[in-house]
């Protein structure tokens, strides 16, 4: 009897602290068009690990042959950018880079070296998967937004998801 209370008791502290194994938040948020009903983003799902930030981009066609461009902006809680992926067709080819921002504006981005950084499309689902290790965002917060762009060839008005809520880190 008395080691089931000291069960009843430790599992209650647990949860009364919110002590526990930490977990990354996730979240899945459908697109949009600009000004309503699903444009060429059709949903992105964000993963804040403890390692890497991953997001998983649905509704882009192939790199320069279905999607011209593709826009992954990291944001603090408070909606700031901090960091960009970016990918665009240019010509035949397809470029990828990441770029942080201390003003907080696209236009002061830097590009920053990070050989862990992935922007792929995956062949078997379709969707672009962006590997953002945490080792090439240094002074981030642990709690970040992500924002979605992206642009199919033949369509007018693109298409966006996001911003996530205040993701915590894992």
């Amino acid at each position: 009897m008395r080691r089931a209370a000291a069960v009843l008791l430790a599992l209650s502290t647990v949860a009364a602290l919110g002590v526990g194994v930490a977990n990354a938040q996730s979240q899945t948020v459908a697109g949009d068009k600009y000004g309503g009903s699903f444009g060429d983003v059709r949903k992105i799902v964000v993963n804040n690990a403890t390692a890497n930030l991953t997001t998983k981009v649905f509704g882009l066609g192939k790199p320069c042959v279905g999607a011209k461009s593709l826009s992954v902006d990291v944001q603090n809680r408070r909606g700031r950018l901090l960091y960009q992926a970016q990918a665009g067709c240019y010509g035949v080819d397809w470029g990828t880079g990441l770029y942080a921002t201390t003003t907080g504006k696209p236009e002061d981005a830097v590009p920053v070296k990070c050989p862990k950084f992935v922007l792929a499309r995956s062949a078997k689902s379709g969707a672009f998967r962006v590997v953002i290790p945490r080792k090439c965002m240094s002074g981030a917060p642990n709690k970040l937004r992500v924002e979605v762009h992206g642009l199919n060839f033949g369509s007018a008005t693109g298409g966006h998801a996001g911003p996530t809520k205040a993701l915590r880190r894992g």
